[in-house]
């Protein structure tokens, strides 16, 4: 009786219980209903791995393990790679001198070279041979050139010159050539004219631009872009550039190449008169008279000559000997006189010099005269005056 009155009680207090849960349920829905709604909370964001280092996890016993070095078995050295060999330089070619194309026979001291690459005119060196392209000028004297093939050349004063093997290029000035073998030719190139060399000896005269050929030996082909002109001996022309050569025409060819001669007269050529048929003589007296070898005419003066008279006397010759220089040009007109008294010496050999200055350009005849008392000698000698002109290019 007493249990079933304890189970009644207790299903009573769950009763009671359950009542009350169900009470505050409600209330609480009550209250849900009548409260605003409370926000979701948005997720955290994520954080990059390089934003913020995360701390190193504790090494594990395996990762402790795998720290500790192991002893490996020494390695061999790998080998070093091959360098490729440097390829050979290729050889430093030195520049080779040009070939030499003559030499110069005289050597006067005043006398210029300058090679074709070169600006400035330098001091010609005893012994020193011609290259090709080289440019030659004599200053105060002529100039004898021989080339490899045997050519003599000979340069007036003043001359301007290129030696280009077998053949030469004239800028200005005079030249004598005396081919040696005609067959292969020499040729003298000027501006605006060729002259080529079929014979022996001619000369070639630039004036401006214009040469001037003669031909002494053999036959010389002249040249220019308008046409060609063949001379033989005796035979000159002139030629200008862009024009035909002016028909042959034969010349006194000793005065031409009179300044050829052995005297070293640059620009006056002097070539003695025949002896008259009875040339009055002095007793014991011995008297001649030449051009000067004195390389000096023309150190100032263009137009200075000067001549050498010579006499020897015997014993038995006259005292107080006296020379009169008369000098008179073509048209017969006398251009300087002079008269001297020549002293005595004990040899009884007198040299004398007799300068003439301020002479033009011309033909002329002196006349030297020696006389003792009432008995003379006279000696003539013809002689021109040349002067060069033209300009380097």
């Amino acid at each position: 009786m007493q249990l079933y009155r304890f189970a009644l009680s207790r299903r009573a207090v769950h009763a009671s219980v359950g009542l009350a849960a169900a009470a505050g349920a409600a209330a609480a829905i009550a209250l849900l209903r009548h409260s605003p709604p409370v926000p979701t909370p948005s997720p955290a964001p994520r954080v990059a791995a390089h934003s913020a280092p995360r701390a190193p996890a504790p090494p594990t016993a395996s990762a402790s393990a795998a720290n500790v070095p192991r002893k490996t078995a020494p390695q061999r050295p790998k080998s070093q790679p091959v360098k490729p060999r440097p390829k050979p330089r290729p050889p430093v070619r030195l520049p080779q001198p040009l070939p030499v194309v003559a030499h110069l026979v005289s050597t006067p001291k005043a006398i210029q070279v300058r090679d074709a690459s070169g600006r400035q005119w330098q001091p010609y060196q005893r012994g020193r041979p011609i290259r090709r392209g080289e440019l030659l000028r004599p200053s105060t004297a002529t100039a004898r050139i021989r080339t490899v093939q045997g050519d003599d050349i000979l340069l007036n004063q003043g001359t301007v010159a290129q030696f280009r093997g077998d053949s030469i290029a004239l800028f200005r000035g005079e030249v004598f050539v005396t081919a040696q073998h005609s067959s292969r030719g020499f040729v003298v190139r000027t501006p605006g004219t060729t002259t080529t060399v079929h014979g022996t000896q001619f000369n070639v005269k630039l004036a401006g631009q214009a040469a001037q050929v003669t031909v002494v030996e053999g036959t010389v082909q002249v040249g220019t872009s308008a046409g060609t002109c063949r001379l033989t001996g005796s035979q000159q022309t002139t030629a200008d550039p862009g024009r035909r050569p002016s028909a042959p025409a034969v010349v006194d060819v000793n005065l031409v190449i009179a300044w050829t001669g052995q005297s070293a007269a640059p620009l006056v050529a002097a070539a003695p008169l025949p002896p008259p048929t009875e040339p009055q003589q002095l007793p014991g007296v011995t008297f001649a008279v030449k051009a000067s070898t004195d390389t000096g005419w023309f150190a100032e003066n263009e137009t200075t000559v000067t001549f050498v008279a010579t006499l020897q006397c015997a014993p038995t010759a006259p005292r107080g000997l006296k020379l009169a220089t008369t000098v008179s040009n073509a048209a017969g007109k006398t251009v300087t006189q002079r008269e001297e008294t020549l002293a005595d010496d004990e040899h009884r050999y007198r040299v004398k010099k007799v300068v003439l200055d301020r002479l033009p350009v011309g033909e002329y005849v002196a006349q030297f005269t020696l006389a003792a008392g009432t008995q003379q000698s006279t000696r003539e000698v013809r002689f021109s005056v040349r002067q060069g002109d033209g300009s380097l290019p």
